[in-house]
């Protein structure tokens, strides 16, 4: 219950609103650690400062929910072992906010995935679109996910299908990926991206991420010879689909409650001390994918990632 705990909110923009009960808002974080007792935070300024309040705010033994994506860029070997060593010595929590972790039908895909041998799937089709302006605040152009100077572009801020490649498959073994800015919206970054990543030398998954496009779309798509397995967040349905067999799975939910049910587990892991370095490591190992996937396009060619 959010209501037992008190939010302060740290922000050189945001101003106290009408209606807005049991909330502090302060301009300042080194303010903030020095006057009040912070039990945990959750960090969701533009990517390319997440490393540097992650590291303040670990040194003060603050648990962290932290918006993906982790980093913006892979964090190197001194600074990702010296946040471990601080994790594991003061017994914290992190989390990076990929929601779709959290997804009834995205739970019981996996489990459905881990039933059966991995070897048996032809391929893996993803396919996600939106268009950026219905979903970022009115000037789009000056958002986080239109500059590349605050860690924009769709790689990064479409990057909960990267993180599901790594939460179903595990580490990918080589990546080819093309994108571009399809100059459709104000933006200096790539709004499109078409991967072709190898799980292993047998293993494909063909990816598309745009947001630039009016329809919406949000597709798993797991083939295997006699039947697929198909996740449609969107509509809220999974579907198993053999030759004279249709088998299929409804419920729909929306990000307020996938949000929820997010903050919740970040507090039950606390509450119930169930300390580890796990979901850290795991946020860390999709942002060194992301940046894998970012130096196939920037070279055009086919890249090692594991």
């Amino acid at each position: 219950n959010f209501k037992n705990y008190q939010i302060i909110i740290v922000s050189k923009h945001m101003e106290k609103k009408q209606g807005d009960y049991n909330v502090i808002f302060e301009k300042s974080l080194a303010y903030v650690l020095k006057k009040y007792e912070i039990y945990a935070a959750i960090v969701c300024s533009p990517a390319p400062e997440h490393l540097a309040q992650l590291n303040i705010l670990l040194t003060n033994n603050i648990h962290v929910l932290v918006e993906k994506p982790l980093v913006d860029k892979p964090i190197k070997k001194k600074i990702f072992k010296n946040l471990i060593n601080i994790i594991n010595k003061n017994k914290l929590i992190v989390i990076t906010g990929y929601l779709l972790r959290h997804h009834p039908l995205l739970i019981k895909l996996k489990k459905e995935l881990n039933a059966h041998s991995k070897k048996n799937i032809i391929n893996v089709e993803m396919n996600t679109t939106s268009y950026l302006p219905s979903w970022r605040s009115t000037p789009y152009q000056y958002s986080v996910s239109a500059q590349k100077k605050l860690g924009g572009g769709v790689l990064n801020e479409l990057s909960h299908e990267i993180d599901l490649i790594y939460n179903l498959f595990g580490m990918p073994k080589s990546c080819f990926v093309r994108t571009m800015n399809t100059k459709k919206l104000k933006v200096d970054v790539e709004d499109v991206a078409e991967a072709v990543i190898n799980i292993d030398s047998k293993l494909k998954i063909f990816l598309h991420l745009d947001f630039s496009n009016y329809f919406e779309t949000r597709i798993i798509k797991i083939n295997y010879k006699h039947h697929y397995l198909l996740l449609d967040f969107f509509k809220g349905k999974l579907i198993r689909r053999e030759k004279n067999k249709t088998v299929q799975s409804v419920m729909k939910i929306d990000k307020s409650s996938l949000m929820l049910k997010q903050f919740n587990f970040f507090l039950q892991l606390i509450d119930r001390k169930k300390f580890s370095n796990k979901n850290f490591t795991s946020s860390a190992n999709v942002s060194y994918l992301i940046g894998k996937l970012k130096k196939s396009s920037f070279a055009s060619s086919e890249i090692k990632i594991s």
